[in-house]
């Protein structure tokens, strides 16, 4: 993966096996291996293989992103 450097200075995080970064406090964090790219008009279409699953010990809220704006699923 591309480095980190300082983006995330100030939002806790760690490192998964892969190398990825995963955001502490999330409600589950997924690492995944890149397994195929496919070219679809002006971005590309990823489909990875998930290696790792953790999920928060308390559930919450979900934050959804849909039509340019965050919500909820409430």
């Amino acid at each position: 993966g591309r480095p980190i450097v300082g983006q995330l200075d100030g939002i806790a995080h760690r490192r998964g096996a892969s190398g990825a970064v995963l955001l502490d406090g999330s409600l589950a964090t997924l690492d995944c291996h890149v397994v195929a790219m496919h070219p679809a008009g002006d971005h590309s279409i990823v489909v990875a293989q998930v290696d790792d699953i953790v999920l928060a010990d308390e559930p919450g809220d979900a934050l959804v992103y849909y039509r340019h704006r965050f919500g909820s699923l409430a």
